[in-house]
């Protein structure tokens, strides 16, 4: 969906610019440290709590949230399935005098090869919606399009 040029009710903006902002402050803070991109998430959700008028900023503050979260619930996958790892690999190498530990080996370069394609798309796609943000139109992305929607619905509510 295209919206005309307008303004957004934070700091008398253009709706783009805020648009932009809600995906480029968070990945810049990611970039800086992983302290910063822990905090990284409030910076759409007081977007997403402080806009009045502009229902395009709210959607794409929304989507930011979305991105955001996907990506926190992919980290947790990736923790919880590697502490398995490190205690597999750890007592099948005492228990198996190192035997077992070749093929732990590639459990892991598969996984992580997997989870690092998982995270160059969804960084791709946070930066298709923010060129697409930018230029007034909302993106309706197959996954982050159900949890963008979830957190469209709070906001109504």
């Amino acid at each position: 969906m295209k919206y005309d040029p307008h303004k957004s009710s934070i700091g008398d903006l253009d709706a783009n610019i805020i648009a932009l902002l809600v995906y480029l402050i968070p990945m810049l803070l990611g970039f800086i440290n992983s302290t910063f991109e822990s905090l990284a998430f409030l910076i759409p959700l007081l977007v997403f709590f402080m806009e009045k008028k502009s229902e395009f900023v709210i959607f794409h503050a929304a989507n930011s949230l979305a991105f955001f979260g996907i990506t926190c619930i992919l980290s947790l996958i990736s923790s919880l399935l590697n502490l398995p790892l490190i205690m597999v690999t750890w007592i099948g190498n005492v228990l198996t005098f190192g035997l077992f530990s070749g093929f732990v080996a590639i459990i892991y370069v598969v996984l992580g090869i997997f989870f690092a394609l998982v995270s160059i798309l969804l960084f791709g796609c946070e930066i298709y919606s923010l060129i697409k943000g930018y230029q007034y139109e909302e993106v309706d992305l197959p996954v982050i399009r159900i949890l963008t929607r979830f957190i469209l619905s709070l906001h109504k509510s």
